[in-house]
């Protein structure tokens, strides 16, 4: 089960009281920052020796009253030890806080079932059959599963085939499995878990329920034999075709043209509602009406005028042109609209408001994102760990640096500088650690800054030395 963490800034103090190998309550030095928890939510916190920086210990806290805090002893690998009044206690980006900010990216290359472990999981199967995804309960609101379609075909699904958790659809449905056709790598179906049951979007298909009297949104098997009749469903194709008059049979065709053709529309209208679509070789091709006809399209210049009308299609365009039953023929699609810049655009795309906690549709912008950068180097008293990256938006840095040295040597006096970021609170800007072998600082940045962190690791005695640096960024 993925932890509910909360990580807040400024909480950087003392322990007030000894602690033991046993305890499960510890008391601070000062209450400045803590939160308040939520059900189910843990704030880490490091303990740490104030005489010897190896010596430290991440807790979670899963209770606070004042000062006195409520804690699981000895997690993330490090183990239960004895701490002094007086020595550090501070919040901060831990190693198992901070890949929860993360992605985790899976393969298979069979049927499998999924735990997501991470707050975004994303699945691209590499497989050699159809296989079956099962998606197993989340842990946290919010968490995301991306499951793409594969070489063959692949069938999403929840771990059960009725009750939850199931998933929802947009427009209200639930099903218990959806399938992704064989080649469609490009489309992908996204699961946000709302604490109970997967809500479900998709981008290169749209899963809607199929259409009722109340529900007006047809599935495309409800309507694809009513297009095909109204299109004849381009029965057959006339293939190779030079300079000359398409013959009256054309239309419900689709027409290969020769390169540089000129074709002609048949003297005798067909009923109103035809259509015919030719399509081109490399040299692009002509389209011409009768004397006693004419091909209408005012958006590139073609007026209702009767006699010869001639378009010309460019070099592999197609064009698509509907009868109305009589002398008139009307371009209703192709290349020469595209090149008029006439084709219907989206002019007023999807706005999605910020989330709040009663509507999950979340902005880009109000993803957090992790950068970290990590370094070793062997038989060296000095280490310097620096990170690059360009702020994306408006918006403040948790900045979180951890050293340490091989064989639990003494760490000298460490530095931090950052260009490019706004200092507003935590460790004294990391700066000057004087042997402490982590700390933590909120810093501000503007859109389009070039921030820079470097971190110096100092030792007295030349050994291996390890640096990390890392930066959680949330936008204003």
């Amino acid at each position: 089960m993925i932890p509910n963490f909360i990580v807040v800034d400024g909480v950087n103090t003392t322990l007030a009281n000894a602690v033991s190998t046993t305890s499960t309550t510890i008391t601070l030095a000062s209450s400045a920052n803590l939160p308040t928890l939520g059900s189910g939510q843990s704030m880490p916190l490091i303990l740490q020796s104030a005489s010897n920086a190896s010596a430290n210990e991440v807790v979670y806290v899963t209770a606070i009253s004042g000062a006195s805090l409520t804690v699981v002893r000895g997690q993330e690998g490090t183990s239960a030890q004895n701490f002094a009044v007086g020595d550090l206690a501070f919040c901060g980006p831990t190693a198992g806080t901070v890949p929860l900010l993360g992605i985790q990216t899976l393969q298979p290359t069979t049927s499998t079932s999924i735990t997501p472990s991470y707050m975004t999981t994303i699945v691209q199967p590499n497989i050699s059959a159809a296989a079956t995804i099962t998606i197993e309960p989340g842990t946290v609101v919010g968490q995301r599963v991306r499951v793409y379609g594969g070489a063959y075909a692949v069938t999403d699904q929840p771990n059960v085939t009725s009750g939850s958790p199931y998933f929802g659809l947009p427009d209200g449905s639930t099903v218990y499995s959806w399938v992704i056709p064989a080649g469609d790598t490009d489309s992908y179906i996204d699961h946000v878990w709302d604490g109970t049951n997967w809500r479900c979007t998709t981008a290169g298909q749209t899963v809607v329920a199929e259409a009722t009297q109340d529900n007006a949104a047809p599935q495309w098997g409800q309507v694809e034999s009513l297009v095909s009749n109204q299109t004849g469903n381009y029965r057959d194709i006339i293939a190779a075709f030079g300079t000359g008059t398409l013959p009256s049979t054309c239309w419900g065709q689709a027409v290969q043209v020769n390169s540089n053709a000129t074709v002609t529309l048949p003297d005798t209208a067909p009923p109103e509602g035809s259509k015919v679509v030719l399509y081109g070789s490399p040299g692009g091709f002509s389209v011409a009406s009768n004397s006693n006809q004419f091909i209408w399209s005012p958006s590139i210049g073609l007026a209702s005028t009767i006699g010869p009308t001639t378009v010309d299609v460019p070099d592999g365009g197609w064009i698509e042109i509907t009868s109305r039953g009589d002398a008139e023929y009307d371009i209703t699609g192709g290349s020469p609209l595209v090149f008029q810049n006439t084709a219907p655009a989206f002019t007023n795309p999807l706005v999605v408001p910020d989330a709040t906690a009663s509507n999950e549709a979340v902005n880009l912008g109000q993803m957090p994102k992790v950068y970290s950068y990590s370094g070793t180097s062997t038989d060296v008293t000095s280490l310097v760990v620096s990170l690059s990256f360009t702020a994306p938006q408006n918006g403040n840095l948790i900045v979180f640096c951890q050293a340490s040295a091989a064989g639990g040597v003494a760490l000298g006096d460490n530095s931090f500088t950052a260009t490019g970021a706004t200092y507003i609170n935590g460790n004294a800007e990391i700066g000057n650690l004087t042997s402490t072998a982590s700390g933590s600082a909120t810093y501000s940045v503007v859109a389009g800054a070039a921030v820079t962190l470097t971190f110096t690791v100092n030792i007295n005695t030349a050994t291996t030395l390890y640096g990390v640096v890392s930066a959680l960024f949330t936008p204003n």
